[in-house]
């Protein structure tokens, strides 16, 4: 039996890792329900136009649209032109961006453009309780699945502010604007992971999401603050700035940068008190 190629077997593993059935997809991406199943078995070749569509519908993330892209012979997505090829600008890759955040004093961690979570340094993980300092947060998941987890939601004191901003972003977000009411396969399952969360916290979040307007920011270096504190009343602030390393595939680096001497303080005690 001939193995069916690259591209077919990421695009099925897109689509089921959404929960989104052959006919679902068919549905939102205007592409025959025959042709999905004949792409997904290797049996055609999608064009570009009919996988764009597909992916759109999906609402995956750039470096996974690409990675189809490029393994079925395609160029890769210019997001609408978000990434300007005349610009000069970083290209580093997940683990090239890994690599530098590890060195870093503050916590620091790597996204893309949904704020998943791909990487974290050692002091993000132990804030954050990641593996192998606690199991609060997975990686992979988008940090606004953190707003309703009852143990991380409750050390944001400026817990609106924070998470609003979050809103703001998946409310107008480059790739599609969210709608709770009617999700896309993608934000679907983050809805279904905040829910599992503290319920005080899941209707403070609807509440929220009702009255924040979509804003997404066009700065190069977007700035936001948290406010972290601990059960032991240990209070730490940071002014955190996500920066892009790699536009083309989403990809920003976000430094949590302590505000003041006592922050730094603070957070010393707290790295070293956490187990290694």
């Amino acid at each position: 039996m001939t193995p069916r190629p690259r591209w077919s077997v990421l695009l099925a593993d897109a689509r089921e890792k959404l929960n989104v059935s052959q006919l679902r997809l068919a549905e939102l991406s205007g592409v025959s329900l025959g042709s999905v199943k004949a792409y997904e078995q290797g049996r055609r070749h999608a064009s570009r136009d009919h996988l764009l569509a597909m992916l759109s519908a999906l609402n995956v993330t750039y470096s996974t649209r690409n990675e189809v892209l490029v393994a079925a012979g395609y160029a890769r997505d210019d997001h609408g032109e978000r990434v300007d090829p005349g610009k000069r600008r970083r290209m580093v890759n997940l683990s090239q961006a890994v690599s530098e955040i590890s060195e870093y004093k503050w916590p620091s961690l790597v996204t893309n453009e949904n704020a998943e979570i791909l990487g974290a340094n050692n002091a993000l993980r132990k804030l954050w309780r990641i593996e192998p300092h606690g199991s609060y947060f997975k990686l992979g998941e988008p940090a606004i699945c953190a707003a309703t987890h009852p143990e991380i939601a409750r050390r944001i004191m400026n817990w609106d502010e924070a998470v609003g901003q979050q809103i703001a972003h998946f409310k107008s977000s480059a790739l599609g604007a969210e709608d709770l009411d009617a999700p896309s396969p993608y934000f679907a399952r983050v809805i279904s992971v905040l829910q599992q969360g503290d319920p005080a916290y899941v209707q403070r979040f609807v509440d929220l999401w009702d009255r924040t307007e979509a804003a997404f920011p066009t700065v190069h270096r977007w700035p936001y603050r948290v406010i972290w504190q601990e059960p032991d009343g240990e209070r730490m602030t940071f002014q955190c700035f996500a920066w892009p390393v790699n536009e083309e595939d989403g990809l920003d680096i976000d430094d949590w940068i302590p505000t003041d001497a006592q922050t730094w303080l603070a957070l010393d005690r707290f790295l070293g008190r956490a187990s290694d």
